[in-house]
């Protein structure tokens, strides 16, 4: 069993425009991708970036708050393109600030239907393009399906049939990248063992 004085809690660093009327993204997917390793190698812990029309959200998790070392990076990151005394930035440094502030963003870009499906699907490829996460991506999925649980018991889920097929078509992917993983595990092991 972990001690518990080594548990890290969930972190987040929400950075948003002060007027973002054009909906436009802060970091272009290479820019986000640098500036997440950037972070993940300066940190030394678990570091993901999701980046919307809406701004960034940035989870970290350890025991120490880099609030500050992040807002600077970004500010670096984002200065070609962006005037960085429009960035504004939101310090989430307990879990259930964490836990909260993400709900409160899946609950309001589900007014807007269309904003929630492309939400989801992002979300989904960032659970994709980071399968090996410990910490970060199994609490943000449980916050996910949270908000999906809400949503569908208040009968207020947008496209619930859409998002009922991205689940089972990623389900379906995750079981078959098992089965095959399983497959190639026992082949090299006959390999090995001849």
């Amino acid at each position: 069993m972990e001690n518990i004085s080594n548990i890290k809690p969930i972190k987040s660093v929400r950075v948003t425009l002060v007027s973002n009327s054009h909906r436009r993204l802060l970091l272009q997917n290479t820019g986000v991708l640098r500036l997440e390793d950037f972070l993940s190698d300066s940190i030394d812990d678990e570091v993901i970036i999701i980046s919307t029309n809406f701004g960034l959200e940035i989870y970290y998790y350890t025991t120490v708050d880099y609030f500050d070392f992040i807002s600077e990076a970004v500010k670096f990151y984002c200065l070609k393109k962006t005037n960085i005394d429009d960035l504004r930035f939101e310090n989430n440094n307990e879990e259930h600030l964490v836990y909260q502030a993400f709900c409160d963003a899946l609950l309001t870009f589900s007014q807007y239907p269309q904003i929630f499906l492309a939400y989801s699907k992002k979300f989904v490829r960032i659970k994709e393009l980071h399968s090996n996460s410990k910490y970060i991506i199994p609490i943000l999925d449980r916050y996910f399906e949270d908000v999906l649980k809400y949503l569908e018991l208040n009968r207020v889920l947008p496209h619930s049939d859409k998002l009922m097929k991205i689940r089972q078509k990623k389900s379906q992917e995750s079981d078959s990248y098992h089965v095959i993983k399983a497959l190639i595990l026992e082949i090299l092991s006959k390999k090995h063992s001849n």
